[in-house]
């Protein structure tokens, strides 16, 4: 409930920032240092979840997700440009 009401806040939030200048190409490429904030806490709980999820092949080999997600062409470390 109260996520739901802090994202209906957020487009009211981002506007005002833009408006008082806050946030534009020259400052930060449009993201606000709460949104970063936002997005590296997201990715670190998102991480935290991986890594507790074990995944198992056909030849009883084990792998938690995040170390297949660290070799998958979406991890932007190793994305190669086509």
């Amino acid at each position: 409930m109260a996520q739901s009401i802090a994202q209906g806040s957020r487009p009211r939030i981002r506007a005002r920032r833009n408006r008082l200048g806050l946030v534009h190409s020259r400052k930060g490429k449009y993201v606000s240092d709460e949104a970063l904030e936002r997005r590296h806490k997201q990715n670190r709980r998102n991480r935290a979840i991986l890594e507790h999820c074990i995944a198992v092949n056909e030849l009883g080999q084990e792998y938690t997700l995040q170390q297949l997600a660290d070799l998958s062409v979406s991890n932007p470390k190793i994305r190669r440009p086509n």
